[in-house]
């Protein structure tokens, strides 16, 4: 494989020195996580969304409506709350289960679902207190372009999702990525993976320039 310890170490540098705001929306949703702030599904709804609750963070506001069906019966937002819950002891499974749960109880204008990979492994991310990858385009562009296209096959499937996750804690445990600035080893290899397309970009500018 191509990536190396030190090109990862980099772009998450990179990354922390560019995106100072999402940082500080992350850690202040991270920090209500740990203190205990969210115990019932209402706390979760309203972490969701919030003004720079999760699904601003990730960009997915336009999701919303898709949960307002689950108001005419909230015993499915306990459920959900729920399967959440078991973000921390079983991070793969739980991302799996949340957009199944989606696919059974979400709608809006008649298209089910509305909590998609990117979105799900963004909650138990959180969730989980930074022990689950976050999968984005950037992640698995970088990924694609480092050697790894080849297990990268239907991405946003459960079994597309498993190779990501397996990738990802691999890269972390066979290069001894570590905990740097608060943030996981996995959440290291995240943010310096997001960077990296834009660092690409501008070292082909650069190139063609030259």
């Amino acid at each position: 494989m191509n990536l190396s310890k030190k090109e990862i170490i980099e772009w998450y540098d990179e990354y922390n020195l560019k995106n100072g705001n999402e940082n500080k929306y992350e850690n202040e949703i991270i920090t209500n996580i740990r203190i205990g702030g969210i115990t019932t599904w209402e706390d979760l709804k309203s972490l969701l969304f919030r003004k720079y609750g999760i699904l601003y963070w990730k960009g997915a506001l336009r999701t919303k409506l898709y949960y307002i069906c689950l108001d005419s019966d909230t015993s499915k937002w306990e459920n959900l709350f729920e399967i959440i819950k078991s973000s921390k002891d079983e991070p793969r499974n739980t991302v799996k289960k949340i957009v199944d749960f989606s696919k059974k109880n979400m709608s809006y204008n008649g298209k089910k679902g509305g909590i998609s990979y990117p979105v799900a492994s963004t909650l138990v991310y959180f969730f989980s207190k930074g022990e689950c990858p976050v999968i984005d385009w950037r992640a698995i562009s970088a990924l694609k372009d480092n050697g790894y296209g080849g297990r990268l096959k239907n991405v946003y499937t459960d079994d597309g999702w498993e190779r990501y996750f397996d990738i990802c804690t691999d890269i972390v445990k066979d290069m001894g990525i570590e905990k740097r600035g608060g943030d996981t080893p996995l959440r290291v290899l995240d943010k310096a993976l997001w960077e990296y397309p834009d660092l690409n970009k501008a070292e082909r500018k650069k190139e063609v320039c030259c």
